[in-house]
């Protein structure tokens, strides 16, 4: 039985995946179960746990703060200024940031945050475990595709498991994001994504030459982006869920 366990949460499911350097086992779980205890078949204890979350829109918050050294100092602050923002609804909001610029006496943050109930709920489960990471899917692929991108700011589109996702990525930072359910997904849409995004990246000045995609391929999109003129659009090709998780697990990224 695989020490390590991989739990990958979107809005319709939990999937779990045992594994120790190579997949062991593969099941699904409907979410509804997860609301009752009793019904999960699923032996959580003694596992290292590793969380991948689908399909939530990430907010990203920009803030100054007092340049901190201390890494337990600068979560405080962090968290309290998540507390004074959103106030009880902080406590169920799962947040990580990074620093995008550093002076002696300031530091300029970008908080990620997300809403997800589900972690809540796998709260009462893992609580027994150590949770060795929490990952969102737009992390995920900017990581395994990061070596082919040579810029440092740019657009990302790519679809999965029936959701578009336009990442704004500055600094090689992500700074914006939206996503897009497949069932609604269409020209309008994506292009409103799009003007989103780059509007974002325009605020902080990012220098935008080239849009990517991955598992992407609407041509009418295509075609607007490659008669702007302004941006060069570069196709990755594809990455397959399966070939996601391998990643995954291999590198822990």
């Amino acid at each position: 039985m695989g020490r390590n366990m991989l739990l990958t949460i979107s809005k319709e499911y939990i999937k779990t995946l045992e594994f120790n350097n190579k997949f062991l086992k593969n099941k699904k779980i409907d979410y509804e179960s997860m609301l009752n205890e009793e019904k999960i078949n699923v032996n959580f204890k003694n596992r290292n746990v590793y969380i991948i979350i689908e399909g939530e829109e990430i907010y990203i918050k920009y803030l100054k703060l007092p340049n901190i050294k201390n890494k337990h100092s600068l979560n405080s602050i962090i968290k309290n200024e998540l507390i004074f923002m959103y106030g009880k609804k902080s406590e169920n909001i799962f947040y990580t940031y990074t620093i995008l610029n550093e002076e002696n006496n300031e530091l300029e943050v970008l908080v990620f945050c997300i809403y997800c109930d589900k972690l809540s709920c796998l709260e009462k489960c893992i609580n027994d475990n150590r949770v060795k990471k929490i990952n969102l899917i737009q992390f995920c692929f900017l990581n395994y595709f990061e070596k082919r991108i040579e810029e440092k700011d740019y657009v990302f589109l790519f679809r999965f498991n029936n959701s578009l996702y336009i990442l704004g990525v500055m600094k090689k930072r992500m700074i914006a994001n939206r996503i897009i359910n497949e069932v609604d997904c269409n020209y309008d849409l994506i292009v409103d994504g799009l003007d989103y995004v780059l509007h974002k990246l325009d605020q902080y000045n990012g220098k935008v030459s080239k849009i990517y995609s991955a598992n992407f391929n609407d041509k009418e999109f295509i075609d607007y982006i490659n008669n702007l003129m302004k941006y060069k659009y570069v196709d990755l090709g594809s990455l397959s869920s399966n070939k996601m998780i391998e990643y995954f697990t291999i590198t822990r990224k």
